[in-house]
């Protein structure tokens, strides 16, 4: 069943509307209550007065919650969930929550009370947290606690954090080179629109503890063990359920919706239905992380790099982000590409009076990737060679060192640049054929980290007619990963899909698994699955050699049958060795015809080591996915806009387990990847809030904005992972990375112009197109 396309195990209920999200369960609790929240307009304002008197008498209203609700531990809930406390940080933060009977009632409700700001000075952008003497997003003077290698560079009042890196000598190497190129590079802020909201259903149970159901991110790890934390419950009072979900891309890898609900829950000793409207995904969401660049190549004057430097910056909102945000995790899809002898880092996180970040698909990975291969680009330009031959010159190795000093056991970059180069043809000049419309080619690759050690569980329950339960809590947000858990499933027992049913993220059935995040779904719970299997076909042998006589050395497990070695008969339907119930035996050993065979299968990643004083480590993650991009673009020398009219996709999955899935998974990354590139931009109003917080106003990118049918093509390029599941591991991060960067060097091809920032609007290009062709 591996590397086999089959139905997946979701699509009948999803097509059919038989699937059941979150959303979905507004009604299902007679006495529900609708949450709603009142938010302020100010991206920095101080609470001078709160009045919500009005809002409480409305009809309906069944509860307000505020800052100021006592013994409730704020300081343990997420920021992006934490309303003001005297002080609002962004645009967009919670000051009330209202509960009532309806939803209209409660934002009725929310409109009625009545708040007094004093706007503080507040900062938006990571250029202004750069400025000499900048405005404090939080307490002034509260500089973090920087590596000394970081600290004489951003001891600012807005750094939150640092990481530094090196390795070999850089300054020398520079000496040596005999070509250097220097360049500045940043990329727009982001924000996660998929189509399902944010929500959570909290339910309040007799025995005083919760029962959730919502559509974040890791049911075990992340959401029951924060609501344990934030309300001193025991571990079996709280219950949760994740139903079936939409996409995610990371946006629900923190857990900022079920806390209020829970509380209000709590509070009313009712059920709440709390989801975040359409503008609220922009202004009280996770949004993405954006990175600023400066980074420094130098090579020999045969293509070969010796010297890499780097200064990054992460803009990360209002909330130090915790210890992941200090630019290692976006700088390090920077260190596991090329063979960097001598490399330096300094990267630092920044704050502004904007939404708190979280994940976003690639965590830094496509702003670092922009700054990386931009200056390739203008380093291949420099010593005259084709920006195919300069990076296929220089990928690491299978077995070499990135720059960390990790060995990289799997990296099919190669084979992915040239799988795209040939199908868009990057050596080949575009055919001109309108003097307005200019083509041009570009091509780029990408690297991404898998994340970090983390622990995945998995139970299989064979029964006597020979079907499967697979019990995993491997969060499925779209991208279907249940159905690669079944292949998985199928290839170890020997048994078609039809015959197993998985049940999915329910901590009072499901095993422990800490979250899908960083492309490990298929990974981590993969493994486990395998070793669940494994533990079964154990057993299934250990019952038959007892059955048949035999060492268990001599029977094999085929499919629904135990095949026995030297013994008559030579085999016997599986289904004969689970025992009846009778009153005439007293059986406690054996299988029994109702308790299936329970197979566990635990799996953890880990562990990772610690780097030292350089910033380097021998395990810094846990593996590497690779892609590649090519594209043909037209770009319309009057106006600017950029048509992207072929595009590649090339993603190296380790060896696929369902290659359908990661082919839509190539697929959609280039839609998302021009939308990051060219679309998407935040536009702020005179108070610091987002004032295009709606699809309307948001350029997502639509249908006539992107390549179709066979002018999309993508190329599954593998290099099987050691210990990956049949030596599968995750790519749906890696291949949104190299897309910018293509683009931007297609650009360069058709009109001369060198783009440094994206997203790469009409208005952009044309001014960079009128500088250039004006001479200024």
């Amino acid at each position: 069943m591996i590397g086999k396309n089959i139905p997946r195990v979701d699509a009948y209920d999803k097509v059919t509307g038989k699937a059941v999200y979150t959303t979905d369960l507004r009604g299902r609790f007679p006495r529900t209550l609708y949450m709603a929240a009142l938010r302020s307009p100010h991206a920095h304002a101080r609470v001078t007065g709160l009045d919500c008197g009005e809002a409480g008498a409305l009809p309906g209203v069944a509860r307000i919650i505020t800052g100021q609700e006592p013994d409730v531990k704020w300081g343990r809930f997420p920021a992006i969930a934490r309303p003001a406390r005297g002080e609002a940080l962004w645009a967009g933060q919670a000051i009330a929550w209202v509960a009532a009977e309806t939803i209209d009632i409660a934002r009725e409700a929310a409109g009625l009370i009545r708040v007094a700001y004093e706007p503080l000075p507040h900062v938006l952008t990571w250029q202004e947290s750069l400025v000499p003497d900048p405005a404090s997003v939080l307490e002034p003077g509260k500089a973090a606690d920087l590596p000394a290698g970081v600290k004489e560079e951003f001891d600012l009042p807005n750094v939150a954090g640092g990481y530094y890196l090196d390795t070999g000598d850089v300054d020398a190497a520079f000496g040596e080179a005999a070509a250097v190129v220097e360049e500045e590079f940043w990329t727009g802020k982001k924000f996660v629109q998929q189509m399902e909201p944010a929500a959570a259903l909290a339910v309040p149970t007799a025995d005083g503890g919760l029962e959730v159901y919502c559509n974040a991110s890791g049911v075990h790890a992340m959401i029951r063990k924060s609501l344990c934390a934030l309300f001193d419950l025991p571990a079996a009072r709280v219950r949760v359920i994740q139903p079936y979900t939409g996409g995610s891309f990371g946006n629900r890898n923190t857990s900022y919706m079920e806390g209020p609900a829970a509380l209000m829950a709590l509070r009313t000793g009712r059920p709440v239905y709390y989801e975040l409207s359409r503008e609220e995904m922009f202004t009280a969401a996770p949004s993405a992380w954006i990175c600023a660049s400066k980074i420094r190549l130098g090579a020999k004057a045969d293509g070969t790099f010796i010297a890499k430097d780097l200064r990054l910056a992460e803009e990360i909102g209002a909330s130090t982000g915790g210890a992941f945000n200090n630019g290692r995790m976006s700088s390090s899809s920077t260190a596991a590409l090329y063979t960097f002898p001598n490399a330096r880092m300094r990267t630092c996180s920044l704050l502004t009076n904007t939404v708190p970040t979280g994940s976003y698909r690639g965590l830094g990975a496509p702003d670092a990737a922009f700054a990386l291969e931009g200056a390739v680009d203008r380093l291949a330009e420099r010593l005259g060679m084709s920006p195919l031959e300069i990076r296929l010159k220089n990928l690491i190795p299978r077995g070499g060192a990135d720059d960390y000093g990790e060995t990289i056991t799997s990296i099919g970059a190669a084979e992915c640049l040239r799988r795209v180069a040939e199908e868009i043809g990057v050596d080949e000049p575009s055919v001109q054929d309108d003097p307005v419309w200019r083509k041009g080619k570009g091509i780029a690759c990408a690297a991404k980290q898998s994340g970090h050690s983390s622990r995945g569980e998995a139970e299989a329950l064979y029964y006597k007619d020979g079907s499967v339960e697979l019990r995993v809590s491997c969060d499925n947000h779209g991208m279907g990963a249940t159905t690669s858990l079944v292949q998985i499933a199928c290839e170890e027992l020997g048994v078609s899909p039809e015959k197993i049913r998985i049940i999915v993220s329910d901590t009072a059935l499901t095993p422990f698994d800490n979250t899908s995040a960083s492309s490990t779904g298929v990974y981590r719970t993969g493994n486990a699955v395998r070793l669940a299997c494994k533990d079964v076909i154990a057993q299934l042998r250990e019952a038959a050699a007892r059955y048949a006589g035999l060492h268990p050395d001599f029977v094999r497990i085929d499919g629904g049958m135990a095949r026995f070695a030297g013994a008559y008969p030579d085999s016997m339907p599986l289904g004969l060795l689970f025992a009846e119930n009778s009153p005439f035996r007293q059986d406690v050993w054996g299988l029994k015809a109702d308790t299936p065979v329970r197979g566990v299968g635990v799996y953890n990643s880990g562990p990772l080591a610690a780097w030292g004083e350089d910033g380097r480590s021998p395990r810094m993650w846990n593996w590497f996915q690779y892609a590649a991009s090519a594209v043909e673009i037209a770009v319309n020398r009057k106006t600017g806009q950029i048509k992207v009219l072929r595009a590649a996709n090339a993603g190296d999955a380790g060896n696929p387990i369902s290659p359908k899935i990661v082919e839509s998974q190539l697929d959609g990354a280039v839609h998302m990847a021009i939308g990051f590139c060219i679309n998407e931009e935040v536009i702020y109003d005179d108070l610091g809030g987002v004032a295009n917080a709606s699809l309307g106003d948001y350029r997502l990118p639509l249908i006539h904005d992107a390549p179709k049918g066979d002018n999309v093509k993508s190329f599954i390029c593998p290099d099987p992972l050691p210990d990956g599941p049949y030596g599968a591991k995750g790519m749906s991060e890696s291949i949104v990375s190299a897309m910018g960067p293509a683009i931007a060097a297609a650009l360069y091809q058709a009109v001369g112009v060198r783009m440094n920032s994206y997203p790469m609007t009409a208005e952009r290009v044309l001014a960079a197109i009128q500088a250039k062709e004006g001479g200024l």
